[in-house]
């Protein structure tokens, strides 16, 4: 394990500590409610600006000065055409770098951990890992990049978070397939 002296050691014990990392994310979460069903047309930042039978698209950012997405639900049919537009929005004061990855339910931690090995150079992402349904690379503050992807086919809700080290803690969202 000799990649984990490369990092603080609060931000190693916040990763190995799996339920505790889930305890707090819920209690963020609590204290900064911020739900956003994404359904129909809509011009709000992180909701959907067309969604059709063809296609979901949705544009994603991070809200300002946090470490959060700014916004935690997105919705599409199973099998559809997603389109999600994913903005640091981050201030360039902060510095911070942010991915969005998405992943199989009940897998965030897992990938998260694995993305530690995977280093900056491959964006956090574990290569080849069959948890990853798709992600973006490394963003500054300002960059974006679109991800396009077939929606599972099997309904249910799949985790989107930023695999940068600590970060998936409060980084996270949901895709649901419905």
């Amino acid at each position: 394990m000799y990649f984990l002296k490369k990092f603080p050691k609060w931000m190693i014990v916040a990763l190995s500590l799996g339920a505790m990392n889930s305890a707090f994310a819920a209690n963020m979460k609590q204290a900064n409610t911020h739900k956003s069903d994404v359904k129909g047309a809509s011009s709000q930042k992180g909701q959907a600006k067309n969604t059709t039978a063809e296609v979901a698209q949705f544009n994603v950012g991070v809200k300002k000065d946090k470490m959060e997405f700014d916004v935690d639900t997105l919705t599409a049919k199973p099998g559809q055409k997603v389109v999600i537009k994913f903005t640091n929005s981050m201030s360039k004061d902060m510095g911070l770098k942010h991915n969005l990855v998405i992943v199989k339910p009940g897998t965030e931690a897992e990938v998260a951990m694995a993305g530690l090995t995977a280093t900056e150079a491959k964006n956090y992402v574990p290569e080849k890992n069959p948890n990853v349904i798709k992600a973006t690379k490394l963003l500054a503050s300002d960059e974006s990049e679109s991800i396009e992807f077939t929606a599972p086919t099997t309904p249910g809700e799949y985790p989107f978070i930023c695999t940068y080290p600590g970060h998936y803690v409060t980084m996270k969202g949901k895709l649901v397939i419905k």
